[in-house]
């Protein structure tokens, strides 16, 4: 019934960042799933809801004190893994115990090329420092890196700088765009309309992926988007008609650290707790928002429309590393 689905987990609500992009810092007293719950989860989300990519966020995931069994037990199960962080708290101990766990993806923030203009909007000091140490080490361990520029007032007019920025100089693998969540009824802290830092217009953010668009034609497959999702991302803004339809709650689902399922963290239908009844919806076509980690995965999950899009994905050297580490053909790539 289910093939190929996506699970984004967060695993808990707090952060060690001070981020004026979102609120998890505000979290007071963290909430983490229990450690002896986690093989009960893992198999739901294999058996039930047949995940086969699960992406780890939060706050920040590497809070989460029982990370490392998670990532274990998803491992076994088969599943492709990525791991969203600030990269604060990773060095490169971390880094190669999250690869013999069977972490193939590592997704930094990286929303600026000034460390005084970091420290400012993330509160956390030689940020950018620890992110090139970081990502070294992870491409040495033989993990793709990703890095994810959120858009906001403080970075918005040098999209084109931090980009160059984080390929050349931090060396990330790739690199991707996240754009503001800001929606009031977001179960998800990652702004909202009291931050005045992600309060951009339609106007700008249609100028900002236009720019994106001149990115990915400049850079390839560094710029992780694909240009259909780009293209159709602007057609939001632009309020045109979509052509590939979110899926979210029924291909691609959200699960927050309380383990509550919901279709995703913008709308949040309740599909139940994962560890009792839970159910899917069905023939899923949303268009109500711009939220990158669902309407993108989205694009790949639409049936016929989607088969010309994993023609690409013949040509992208980042995705067959990923698929040499899985299956254990490095010789290979």
């Amino acid at each position: 019934m289910f093939n190929n689905n996506v699970l984004i987990f967060s695993v808990t609500d707090f952060c060690n960042a001070r981020c004026k992009t979102c609120s998890f810092w505000k979290t007071e007293k963290a909430v983490f799933p229990r450690k002896e719950i986690i093989g009960k989860v893992i198999e739901v989300l294999d058996k039930k809801l047949d995940v086969k990519f699960l992406s780890l966020t939060g706050g920040e995931p590497l809070t989460y004190p029982h990370l490392f069994p998670l990532i274990k037990e998803a491992k076994k199960h088969g599943m492709i893994i990525q791991l969203m962080t600030n990269g604060s708290l990773l060095d490169k101990w971390k880094i190669r115990r999250l690869t013999e766990f069977g972490v193939s993806f590592i997704g930094f923030s990286v929303d600026h090329y000034n460390e005084t203009v970091v420290y400012e909007n993330r509160g956390l000091p030689n940020l950018l420092a620890q992110l090139k140490e970081n990502v070294y080490h992870a491409k040495e361990a033989g993990i793709l890196t990703q890095g994810g520029i959120t858009i906001a007032t403080h970075n918005i007019r040098e999209i084109e700088k931090i980009t160059d920025f984080a390929l050349n100089n931090l060396l990330f693998d790739e690199v991707y765009f996240s754009l503001p969540i800001n929606l009031p009824h977001s179960t998800y802290k990652l702004g909202n309309k009291d931050y005045d830092n992600i309060n951009l217009s339609d106007a700008q953010l249609i100028n900002a992926v236009d720019r994106m668009i001149i990115l990915k034609e400049k850079y390839g497959n560094k710029i992780s988007h694909r240009l259909n999702f780009l293209k159709d991302i602007k057609r939001f803004y632009l309020k045109e008609k979509q052509l590939y339809p979110c899926k979210a709650g029924e291909k691609i689902f959200f699960l927050d650290n309380h383990l509550d399922l919901y279709d995703c963290m913008v709308k949040s239908t309740r599909l139940g707790r994962i560890t009792d009844d839970i159910h899917t919806l069905k023939n899923i076509r949303c268009y109500d928002c711009p939220v990158q980690c669902f309407r993108e995965g989205s694009i790949y999950l639409n049936g016929l429309k989607s088969l010309p899009l994993f023609a690409e994905l013949l040509f992208n050297k980042n995705y067959w590393k990923v698929i040499a580490r899985k299956t254990h053909l490095t010789k290979f790539v």
